[in-house]
């Protein structure tokens, strides 16, 4: 990663493959995961500390609070979603996953597929239920996102149930 844009190399497509084919030849399962998707971010001075903001972060400060309106949500998922396909290399790297593990015949895990809605162009960005972030910042999943994440993976690729 460099300045929040993923820099592929052909030396690291070489490794995937190697270490894919190692893994077959040990008989195990293999569960690829493209990129999630990635934010815009700034850096801001907040009291004495330099932080991280996203989109969110910076409206929850605007706003001196967490209850948005429905309009106010849904311009956000939008800016989310603008952001994540305007972000190339993030695609193309995503595309080359998708076609590596169909040549390999790997399960490949696409997370935004479950926070990314193309058809309404948007992104979710928050719980609803909770109104907690789901990333931290540029591409990086919060707790809350790692804990939807994680049951999403449990019932929809490795059919268990639903953790609490």
């Amino acid at each position: 990663f460099k300045d929040g844009k993923i820099r592929r190399r052909d030396e690291d497509f070489v490794s995937l493959q190697k270490i894919t084919n190692k893994i077959k030849k040990d008989n195990k399962k293999i569960v690829l995961f493209e990129n999630i998707p990635e934010f815009n971010y700034s850096r801001s001075k907040f009291g004495l500390k330099k932080i991280f903001l996203t989109n969110y972060k910076k409206k929850i400060i605007e706003k001196k609070s967490t209850d948005l309106s429905e309009k106010e949500v849904l311009n956000l998922k939008k800016i989310y979603f603008k952001q994540y396909i305007e972000n190339k290399d993030l695609i193309k790297t995503n595309l080359f996953l998708e076609n590596f593990a169909k040549m390999q015949n790997i399960k490949l895990v696409k997370p935004s597929e479950y926070f990314c809605m193309v058809d309404k162009k948007q992104c979710n960005f928050r719980s609803e239920t909770t109104k907690d972030e789901l990333y931290m910042d540029y591409g990086r999943y919060s707790l809350t996102g790692l804990k939807i994440l994680g049951n999403i993976i449990q019932e929809d690729i490795f059919d268990l149930p639903k953790s609490k």
